[in-house]
């Protein structure tokens, strides 16, 4: 221990009601316990100015020394690491509502996966259930959480999202050709969530015809 520092710390303990101050030399090393206790010996008489400056650099030093706060964890965290593909063979059989849920949870690479792995007829409901998505109860979160644990430990193979501009980001984080398949989709079957999407991916100045040819040719592609 550094000179200064002894100091400081013999001008710490000298401050403290006694028992306080063996309590303490007690968790340091006997050497240290031994430096501190001469050093404590030779102190004269304390200078107010000299105290109260150790005691704030203790008190920074004892507070930095304090192991973080555990931040509150999100219910689905323990589903980061299960791979799209299983989790989307572990929602499938659930109501769109429920998977809208998780996938508005997930992080949006593994959320946008994850709906690309699910059944063509099946995204499209779920689409169309996230872009109506309020932010759900913890309480609600954590029965759903519960529910997949469960189905995951049997052997099945941060601020949750909903809206439109999360559909949105979820279809430019697909593979291209899961984004044409449900957009087609959705046109067909939801026009007027088809346009408030294609507004807010394309803008107001793109008109609704260039946009309907556009899928239409992508089809066209598609099905030769």
């Amino acid at each position: 221990m550094e000179t200064s520092a002894l100091r400081k710390a013999a001008v710490v303990l000298m401050s403290l009601p006694k028992d306080r101050a063996d309590d303490l030399l007690g968790r340091i090393s006997p050497d240290e316990a031994a430096a501190v206790s001469r050093e404590m010996a030779r102190l004269g008489e304390l200078n107010p100015e000299e105290q109260a400056a150790a005691f704030d650099e203790f008190l920074t030093a004892a507070e930095r020394a304090k192991p973080p706060l555990p931040t509150e964890q999100h219910p689905f965290d323990f589903l980061r690491d299960v791979k799209p593909k299983i989790l989307a063979e572990v929602l499938v059989g659930e109501q769109p509502q429920t998977i809208a849920l998780v996938v508005s949870c997930l992080p949006l690479k593994q959320g946008a996966e994850t709906l690309d792995a699910l059944p063509p007829d099946c995204q499209t409901s779920v689409a169309r259930r996230l872009a109506a998505l309020e932010r759900p109860d913890r309480e609600i979160l954590e029965e759903v959480a519960h529910a997949l644990r469960n189905r995951l430990a049997g052997g099945n193979p941060r601020r949750c999202g909903g809206g439109v501009g999360f559909v949105v980001k979820i279809l430019n984080a697909m593979q291209p050709a899961g984004e044409r398949r449900l957009l087609a989709e959705l046109a067909q079957l939801d026009p007027g969530l088809h346009r408030q999407i294609r507004l807010a991916m394309f803008g107001p100045d793109v008109a609704d015809a260039e946009v309907t040819d556009g899928i239409n040719m992508v089809e066209a592609v598609d099905a030769a």
